[in-house]
């Protein structure tokens, strides 16, 4: 693919500007969106046609009035992202002063393009969610004059998508420091005014500067406004994060609240970890992942234990985890999951022959996965696996899955004569006459059967 970039880019080079120009014009008439493209393309070397050309194709974004549907989204998401191109490319270096009100333009059509549209993607939010950062790095380029105050103060106003919050994370690039001052002490008395509860309010605006300041002092007062923390646990969480955030993670500490409920522990635990990640300390660290792994006995837990110890203590340290997996009674597949990924098949085929029961309420992507580590030497467990995954595709009674189903059939079919000891799993003839019978309407299924 490179290759062929680079073979066009010396052919195109070897074309004369006539030939070029010809080309192009010709593809411009034939297609709006080239047309738009080589039009911003000509005005690029001046940037005050530029402004004109712009202006015009985001004039034209707002004006338009059919509604977008999930599939024409990504088609307004890249109009939306070639405009914000071209103002970063060819005017933020050039004239940030006057890429500002362009900017500030382009913002205000959030509401008459998502107002018509199915952005459940994300994919027009994110385009403005840009323009707001691009109206920070703007500011900031132009010296922070008072027009980018002034219209940062216009935009909150219609703020009401939440695409201009990102607008809030660069109050710092768009305020003279005293400027940002005044802005701070102003809300800071309106929040005082306003109903704790009242999440629509400046309280809100105001943590959010505060956060793109490093200021965690006022995040708190913002976030909490005096309230214990334990009482607002989540909140708590935001600002101890914030802490952390600014490099104080001795502060972070002592912001975490005290909960009980056990939503919020893992968060809570999570939130611990990293700041004794911050302040170094190893036997804290090591602790927390030690309480995890022992919690569900996940591999992803195991690893980030093992990770958090020297090599030479990892044999016994796995020693540790075999045992304690062993001695409790874990979920199955977790079980048996654990012992797959740490190099012990055996003890998981056995855990899978003797609690088969309990593996058909697991997610049938995981017992397809613990299917094939366990399929070379224990065929038996490996039936079991393949017996839950059949019986979850044929009990959706999607047909347009049955080719999964099928091909799980045929793996049951092979591993049957491999195996001399059914133990307490029901031999495969017998099984083969239940699916029958409990199946027996899924005609589908029993069609492509016939033809394997």
């Amino acid at each position: 693919m490179r290759n062929r970039k680079n073979q066009r880019r010396t052919q195109l080079q070897s074309c004369s500007a006539e030939e070029l120009s010809r080309f192009l014009d010709g593809l411009a008439d034939e297609n709006d969106e080239i047309a738009k493209a080589v039009d911003l393309f000509l005005a690029a070397k001046n940037p005050a046609e530029l402004i004109k050309v712009t202006r015009n194709r985001i004039n034209a974004i707002k004006r338009r009035k059919s509604f977008l549907g999930r599939r024409f989204a990504g088609e307004m998401a890249q109009d939306l992202h070639a405009v914000l191109d071209a103002i970063e490319r060819d005017l933020l270096s050039a004239v940030p002063a006057e890429a500002l009100p362009l900017l500030a333009r382009f913002i205000e059509t959030d509401g008459s393009v998502l107002g018509r549209a199915d952005d459940s993607s994300g994919l027009i939010g994110d385009a403005y969610r840009r323009a707001s950062r691009l109206f920070g790095k703007a500011a900031e380029a132009a010296g922070q004059p008072p027009e980018g105050e002034k219209l940062f103060m216009q935009l909150r106003e219609g703020a009401d998508y939440g695409t201009r919050d990102a607008l809030y994370e660069q109050a710092k690039q768009i305020f003279r420091p005293e400027a940002l001052q005044r802005l701070i002490a102003d809300w800071r008395a309106q929040a005082r005014a306003e109903d704790f509860d009242d999440f629509g309010g400046v309280r809100i605006r105001l943590a959010q500067i505060a956060e793109s300041a490093g200021d965690p002092e006022l995040f708190e007062e913002a976030t909490l406004a005096g309230r214990p923390k334990d009482a607002y646990p989540l909140l708590a969480f935001e600002v101890a994060r914030v802490y952390l955030a600014c490099g104080q993670p001795d502060k972070a500490i002592d912001k975490l609240p005290l909960v009980n409920n056990p939503a919020f522990l893992y968060q809570r635990g999570d939130l611990l970890l990293q700041i004794h990640q911050a302040l170094g300390n190893t036997a804290e660290i090591r602790h927390i992942l030690w309480e995890r792994f022992e919690e569900a006995a996940y591999p992803h837990a195991a690893q980030a234990y093992l990770n958090a110890l020297p090599k030479d203590e990892h044999e016994a340290a796995l020693a540790r985890m075999r045992e304690i997996v062993r001695g409790k009674r874990y979920r199955a597949f977790a079980q048996a999951r654990f012992f797959a990924e740490n190099g012990d098949p055996a003890a998981a085929a056995e855990i899978v022959e003797n609690r088969s029961d309990e593996f058909h309420e697991e997610f049938y992507g995981d017992l397809l996965e613990l299917a094939k580590k366990l399929e070379p030497g224990h065929p038996l467990a490996t039936s079991a696996l393949y017996r839950a995954v059949m019986e979850f595709t044929l009990g959706e009674g999607k047909s347009k899955n049955y080719g999964y189903a099928v091909r799980y059939a045929r793996k049951l079919s092979t591993l049957a004569p491999t195996i001399s000891d059914w133990k307490a799993l029901t031999p495969h003839a017998e099984y083969w006459k239940v699916i029958q019978e409990t199946h027996k309407r899924r005609s589908a299924f029993w069609e492509r059967m016939k033809k394997t």
